[in-house]
């Protein structure tokens, strides 16, 4: 009988409402107010089967893992060519200058990081002017940044040592050769990893796969003709990279023009400084990443200042960095996989800014950064196991039988901590889609803390890489946490009937409450 009351109650105020519209005839519709049990998200992301999304994922990742791969393997063919040479203070200089350079490069490389997400926005919405306006300011700042960087590492390498090196370390003289060098490609280096993040914004990897296979195979011809034909030692692997990295930089613009439309970048772009407004907006997202970017460096800087003070002879040193070298030829693969969330996620919440359905943008958008989290772990046992196999490649790196063995213990133990990579570095680039820069700098210094407070106490290469499992298993923690806590897609949205409709709630002989509509809507 309450249920017939509320009924008729719900039905005459809808007859009172529309007295003099054309007749029709309701509808009911139940509405349970207790939320039907969801699937789990955790089974959802790690579910075996193959779907929809994980063919959106596969069409953006894997041309990304394929481009990113590229680099360690050309990195390797340097390492390789520089520890023919048999001098392991060569290979200890170049691999300090190379985390030099890479201190200094992603210190102050924020605009990539700030353009894919905004270019995949833009693009999802399908508004083709923001799209061009943000590549061409993104790359009007990366030219000024990249040029002032090109002078400070050509100008003063040394000083920029001190960051990876002791003072008077054995290793300094050839390694601010090295860097005097590598630092002429700076500014196209800063170019081209813009251009690369447009690229991921427009969800298009495929390109910057070809551009890349293309001049780093460039690379590795020069290689050998600069330090051995042309007596240049330790500097040629320097200027070969330089060389590669500029006519990398020219494709990429080239092809970049092409994809987005409107004038040609490469004379262009730098004449128009972009809006002050525009400035003023990316200087907080900015801010923060620098932040990351200092406290990320300033660990792995610690790490090799740590590898390089553990001998004079060099061979602890030689050996981080090889190991470090095989950690990278799978460790791109989840950089990858960072990259395309940080792309897909702001993909999916573009949408609904054109559909106007922020509701269901929303739930597609957590999907896809679960889905991805999924492939992290995955990619993450993968890429360990795959590391692990290619233990006996050391040897290929250095005639010296002691820089061999040291080099072994490091690379083994790089490759039991990929898994927890693998989620870590997916649950950032989370972080990055949603522009949730404040939180991701903050996880960072943490982790970075205690990652240096480890190293202060290391004595062996050994405990130099548990220092590193400390860092990243605190971002993946602090990273998860803001994922299903404090994350706007923590929570799945919720939705009411969307007609015109009189509702009550009743409940039917003492059972459960239930929304009941009369929705007024036409058959």
């Amino acid at each position: 009988m309450a249920f017939m009351t509320h009924l008729m109650r719900a039905a005459a105020l809808l007859a009172c409402t529309h007295a003099f519209a054309p007749p029709r005839r309701p509808k009911l519709r139940l509405h349970s107010l207790r939320a039907e049990p969801e699937p789990s998200r955790l089974a959802a992301a790690l579910k075996p089967a193959r779907g929809p999304l994980d063919k959106e994922i596969a069409a953006v990742a894997l041309p990304a893992m394929l481009s990113l791969a590229v680099f360690p393997v050309v990195g390797m063919v340097d390492t390789f060519f520089v520890g023919r040479m048999g001098s392991a203070l060569s290979l200890a200089g170049q691999g300090a200058a190379n985390a030099a350079f890479n201190f200094c490069f992603f210190v102050l490389a924020v605009v990539p990081t700030l353009t894919a997400p905004r270019v995949a926005r833009a693009a999802a919405r399908g508004d083709d002017d923001a799209v061009r306006t943000t590549a061409r300011e993104s790359l009007w700042i990366a030219g000024a940044v990249g040029l002032c960087g090109t002078i400070a590492l050509v100008g003063w390498p040394r000083y920029f040592l001190k960051l990876v090196l002791p003072a008077n370390a054995p290793a300094l003289a050839p390694a601010a050769r090295y860097l005097g060098y590598r630092a002429l490609g700076y500014l196209p280096a800063l170019l081209s990893s813009t251009c690369f993040a447009a690229f991921r914004g427009l969800l298009d990897t495929a390109t910057p796969l070809r551009i890349s296979l293309f001049y780093n195979a460039l690379n590795a011809v020069l290689d050998p003709i600069l330090i051995f034909g042309c007596g240049l030692g330790v500097a040629g692997a320097a200027l070969a990279t330089a060389l590669a990295e500029s006519v990398g930089c020219l494709m990429y613009l080239s092809q970049l023009s092409k994809r987005i439309g409107g004038r040609k970048l490469l004379p262009t772009f730098w004449r128009r400084p972009p809006a002050r407004a525009t400035v003023k907006a990316l200087a907080a997202g900015a801010a923060a990443m620098q932040v990351r970017q200092i406290a990320l460096n300033a660990a792995f800087g610690a790490a090799t200042r740590s590898a390089q003070a553990m001998d004079a002879s060099g061979v602890q040193a030689a050996a981080y960095s090889i190991s470090q070298q095989l950690w990278l030829l799978a460790g791109v693969a989840l950089f990858a996989l960072q990259s395309s969330a940080a792309a897909l996620v702001p993909a999916a919440l573009g949408k609904g800014d054109k559909n106007d359905d922020d509701a269901d943008a929303t739930d597609a958008a957590r999907r896809v950064a679960d889905r991805c989290m999924g492939w992290g772990l995955f990619a993450g046992v993968g890429l360990g196991l795959l590391q692990i196999a290619c233990l006996p490649l050391v040897r290929c790196f250095s005639p010296l039988p002691e820089v061999r063995a040291a080099a072994r213990t490091p690379a083994f133990l790089s490759a039991l901590a990929q898994p927890v990579n693998g989620v870590a570095f997916v649950a950032e680039g989370v972080l990055l889609g949603l522009g949730a820069f404040r939180f991701l700098a903050a996880q960072t210094a943490v982790g970075a803390f205690a990652m240096m407070s480890f190293l202060s106490r290391a004595k062996t290469l050994s405990q130099v890489i548990y220092a590193i499992y400390w860092f990243n298993g605190i971002q993946a923690v602090l990273a998860l946490f803001h994922h299903v806590r404090l994350s706007p897609l923590a929570k799945r949205a919720k939705r009411m009937p969307t007609s015109q409709s009189e509702c009550a709630v009743v409940s039917v002989e003492g059972g459960r409450p239930d929304l009941v509509c009369v929705v007024d809507d036409e058959e």
